[in-house]
């Protein structure tokens, strides 16, 4: 299996997604499934964005360039990302983290 946040299975993940028929028949019902599929597609893509981000300041990007990649203003994207993902300050635990 996979390490979870890696392209492939990253990859893998969003291979499996099979999206919602347009027109559903008439007395379709609910099911969970279709809506757990998608949040796990948002979740794998909140890591994975939270990921490119801290890369992209251990690269020296400033908030307003990610911000204007990401389409929202730099101050806004500091506030939603410049926390370090656990995982990676356990993993570079030696390692500074990007100045905020």
């Amino acid at each position: 299996m996979w390490e979870d946040g890696s392209i492939v299975w990253d990859a893998d993940l969003m291979a499996d997604y099979v999206p919602p028929d347009p027109q559903p028949t008439r007395g379709a019902s609910f099911t969970a499934s279709g809506l757990g599929r998608a949040g796990s597609l948002l979740g794998v893509a909140q890591v994975r964005l939270r990921d490119e981000v801290y890369l992209a300041r251990c690269e020296g990007w400033s908030w307003d360039r990610i911000g204007a990649v990401l389409g929202v203003p730099g101050e806004t994207a500091r506030r939603r990302w410049s926390t370090t993902p656990k995982r990676l300050r356990e993993r570079k635990g030696r390692e500074s983290r990007p100045e905020g």
